[in-house]
């Protein structure tokens, strides 16, 4: 009995030493992916942010040109049906954003999207599959 609960315990014993020894190869092979995961995960945001500007800039320049327009260019009964249009055009792409990404059209919706659009490419680019990176 002591002898078959001894050569158990080397068995595993073994067992747990061939596992450390596969997972220590695993973590030296994952480690590079690791660098250029979090470089492109750097590059996504980054992209995120100048989407998210961008759409920032063109929303604060429409209501610019609308005053502008309102009071200094023209009067409110010119400028009233370009805002309309202006608002629907806002709000189609908003709504066909929504549609496409299914993620809300504000600024987290925006950022989340681009920065995961982004880093997908990315790592395509490096050829790292996310799904096996993550497995």
């Amino acid at each position: 009995m002591k002898e078959a609960l001894s050569q158990q315990c080397s068995d595993h014993q073994l067992e747990v030493r061939i596992l450390e020894h596969k997972l220590e190869k695993l973590k030296l092979s994952v480690e590079p992916m690791d660098k250029i995961k979090e470089e492109c995960k750097m590059l996504g945001v980054i992209s995120a942010r100048w989407w998210v500007n961008s759409f920032a800039a063109i929303i604060l320049s429409q209501f610019f040109f609308t005053q502008y327009g309102t009071y200094v260019i023209y009067s409110w009964d010119i400028i009233e049906p370009i805002t309309c249009v202006m608002s629907m055009s806002d709000a189609f792409i908003g709504y066909f954003f929504w549609l496409r990404t299914g993620k809300p059209w504000n600024i987290t919706g925006l950022g989340e999207h681009f920065e995961k659009r982004k880093l997908k490419k990315l790592m395509k680019k490096n050829k790292i599959d996310m799904r096996m990176y993550e497995q």
